[in-house]
Parts: C-alpha cells; structure tokens; sequence
C-alpha cells in the first residue's frame, strides 16, 4: 500500500522493496552517502532528464537556497574542512 501526500509543492510518496533488494540499496546508500529519498530522485531525474528538456529538480526554497551557498563560495564566506577532526574544531570555535 502507498500513502500519496502534498506538501508545499512536493508530493511524499512511499515505495516498497523487497528485503533482499532494499538490502543492496542500503549499501549503495551508505558508499554514496545519501539518503534513500535523494537516491530514488536521482534515479528518475536520470531516468526523465532524456525525456524532457526542462525538468524542475528542486523548489524555489532549495533553488534560492544554492543560489545563496554558489553565492558564498565565489565570495569567500566558506570555510574548507578536510578532515573530522578539522570539523569537530570548526564547530566547537563557532558554538562558543
């Protein structure tokens, strides 16, 4: 069974996959570093992108939301962390 819900322009939809399937799917997951929502995204944006030439593969909200992060790395407002334990000291500095 599926739910289907509408939620400020983006409809939530749930997938079921055999065990043995869902699986082999975490493993990609997990060596790809992303959720499976991102995952199955991506796999139809791939899958329609030939299709259509104008696909929306984000909300306005996310749209802005890169154009303000493109926005701070070519300005200079980014810190590059190359390791956790650069991360950890970043934000123990930031959180003080």
């Amino acid at each position: 069974m599926s739910k289907n819900n509408q939620t400020q322009n983006t409809v939530v939809r749930q997938v079921g996959f055999p065990q043995p399937l869902f699986e082999l799917i975490k493993i990609r997951l997990e060596q790809l570093g992303i959720s499976t929502p991102e995952y199955v995204r991506h796999l139809v944006i791939e899958d329609i992108k030939p299709l259509y030439k104008d696909i929306p593969m984000v909300d306005l909200e996310t749209e802005e939301s890169i154009g303000r992060a493109l926005d701070d790395i070519e300005t200079g407002r980014v810190t590059r962390l190359k390791s956790t334990s650069q991360i950890k000291d970043h934000l123990n500095k930031i959180s003080k």
